[in-house]
């Protein structure tokens, strides 16, 4: 199993450098490397040191990883729907504690699905708390395995009552579990396929009711739901916005 880790390991790092060149000149690639070298030394100073200590944390109980960012052109979107979707980056820590302060529902009773769930670390958090099923979608194949890697191993290690599950493919077609939902959006995709993923929720449970709430986290693309009078906004903070399916 260690040698399958490491050179699956070895094949995405190779991957990387690969799209790192790819459809580059020689200028492009000297103003990114520039611009690399410059992030890493402004990420040399304390606040970001900490910063990055406490994201890291996690990656560090579990044997994860999580933590670190991948751009837009490292990942494998189809070029035609690259530019609808965001680069990965984690959340911050102890959001879902936060979420669930705000609304007041039981977890158990509840399915967690992150759209857009990327590596899978708030799954893995949420199947620790824990919702009744916990689910993360991911449009990205090399963000999908990473995930499954990471579970394997979190399972493992942390034992959680619920199992993490992912799913493989575009959101919007993904069809929604049975029960009361939270759904997670942490500003995955632009302002036309977050209309379309919207719009196709209140198609899809137009005769139902059940209670569904979606928190969209760094919400870039709230004037999405101004228009929408089957979602009412239950709270907003900074850097969320909660809002809940009217039956």
């Amino acid at each position: 199993m260690a040698k399958q880790d490491g050179a699956w390991a070895t094949a995405m790092i190779w991957q990387k450098i690969r799209r790192y060149f790819v459809g580059r000149s020689l200028f492009e690639i000297l103003i990114v490397t520039i611009k690399t070298v410059v992030g890493a030394i402004r990420g040399l100073r304390p606040i970001e040191l900490r910063a990055r200590w406490q994201l890291g944390a996690f990656d560090r109980q579990w044997g994860t990883e999580t933590t670190n960012v991948v751009k837009r052109r490292d990942l494998d979107f189809p070029p035609e729907e690259s530019a609808n979707f965001n680069q990965y980056e984690v959340s911050a820590p102890n959001i879902l504690q936060k979420l669930l302060d705000i609304i007041n529902l039981d977890p158990t009773e509840f399915t967690f699905v992150d759209v857009g769930a990327g590596k899978g670390r708030i799954v893995l958090e949420a199947s620790l708390i824990p919702f009744r099923r916990c689910i993360g979608v991911e449009y990205s194949k090399d963000l999908y395995d990473i995930a499954l890697t990471n579970t394997r191993l979190f399972v493992e290690r942390a034992r959680p009552s619920v199992r993490p599950e992912f799913w493989h493919g575009d959101a919007r077609d993904f069809r929604l579990p049975p029960g009361h939902l939270l759904l997670y959006l942490y500003n995955p995709f632009s302002l036309r396929i977050l209309d379309e993923f919207i719009g196709r929720i209140e198609t899809e449970i137009s005769s139902e009711t059940r209670e569904i709430y979606l928190a969209y986290v760094n919400p870039e693309h709230l004037k999405s739901f101004d228009s929408r009078s089957l979602w009412q906004k239950v709270s907003e903070v900074p850097g969320i916005a909660i809002f809940q399916l009217r039956a």
